[in-house]
């Protein structure tokens, strides 16, 4: 509502207020309010609360009650002011945090509202590639970790060098983190952010920097992953 009425927005910053402060009584939804904002957190950031543990996640679903002044209530809301709030000045260490943004970025994935089209690269498309275009999954962001993500096992690790991934929903709607090469980001970075190149062009500029790269390969394996797509031209 962009202009509520007076006599709500008092009635609202009291209610507010008595969650902040811990005087819930007469109000009958504090406890669910907290209740609420400590389910958001433990089902987006599900590694972030393994690494924290019970009893200090639960201090900090407190603390950002008491500090935080949200501003919307729905379930994308809060996990995205849970991250700022963290991000802002609490005792969670730098590496917990690294863990808590993966983990949004994530989620901000799975919810990211751009449409997936990503079609098979067949070998028709060789035969003329002037005629089709090479993009990235819109969805795609480029992270770099100082931990590795196992989708499987749901494990982290620690890892002393960089490790670099490409997070992106894929047209079953599963979000994918794929370990990426110092390579691959290269290359992806050049159809990034939203840059349609001609196939022709970029197996062109890719096969005369890379002399020994089997970039075709390459373009087959990630459309095949979902990373990428091809487009006829003009679509």
């Amino acid at each position: 509502m962009l202009s509520p009425p007076g006599l709500m927005l008092q009635q609202t910053e009291a209610l507010a207020q008595k969650v902040r402060l811990g005087r819930t009584e007469g109000c009958q939804y504090g406890e669910f309010i907290r209740d609420n904002v400590f389910g958001v957190v433990c089902n987006t950031f599900p590694f972030f609360v393994e690494r924290v543990g019970h009893q200090d996640l639960a201090q900090l679903v407190d603390d950002f009650l008491l500090q935080h002044c949200a501003m919307e209530p729905e379930f994308h809301h809060i996990a995205t002011e849970f991250v700022q709030f963290i991000q802002h000045g609490t005792w969670v260490n730098q590496f917990d945090l690294m863990v808590l943004e993966y983990e949004w970025i994530a989620f901000s994935t799975e919810i990211d509202q751009a449409r997936i089209n990503i079609k098979p690269c067949s070998d028709i498309v060789y035969q003329s590639p002037e005629q089709y275009t090479l993009s990235c999954n819109p969805t795609l962001r480029l992270v770099e970790l100082p931990f590795e993500v196992s989708s499987r096992s749901i494990q982290i690790t620690n890892s002393t060098p960089s490790n670099y991934y490409a997070v992106f929903r894929n047209a079953q709607h599963h979000v994918v983190s794929q370990k990426l090469r110092p390579i691959d980001v290269a290359l992806i970075q050049i159809l990034q952010p939203s840059y349609c190149s001609s196939l022709q062009t970029f197996q062109q500029q890719t096969e005369a920097q890379l002399a020994d790269f089997d970039v075709r390969l390459w373009i087959q394996h990630f459309t095949h992953l979902g990373l990428l797509n091809i487009n006829t031209l003009g679509e």
